[in-house]
């Protein structure tokens, strides 16, 4: 038998993961959909420079307000 804290635990758990299929379910319907939007969650393909660029204006935004 699983303590108090336990099952506590465990309806976190099952509630975190029904929470994310909900919020993923307009996107599991296809493999191009889903895809994409983990692309765009994960825009990994934009290269260094472009990284780079968006780690300065999150950086210089905290001294000057753009």
């Amino acid at each position: 038998m699983l303590p108090v804290f336990g099952i506590r635990v465990l309806i976190v758990g099952v509630t975190v993961i029904c929470t994310f299929l909900v919020l993923w379910l307009p996107w599991l319907d296809s493999v191009e959909s889903f895809t994409n939007v983990v692309r765009a969650i994960f825009p990994l393909q934009r290269g260094l420079y472009q990284l780079k660029v968006a780690n300065f204006w999150c950086f210089s935004n905290i001294f000057y307000k753009w």
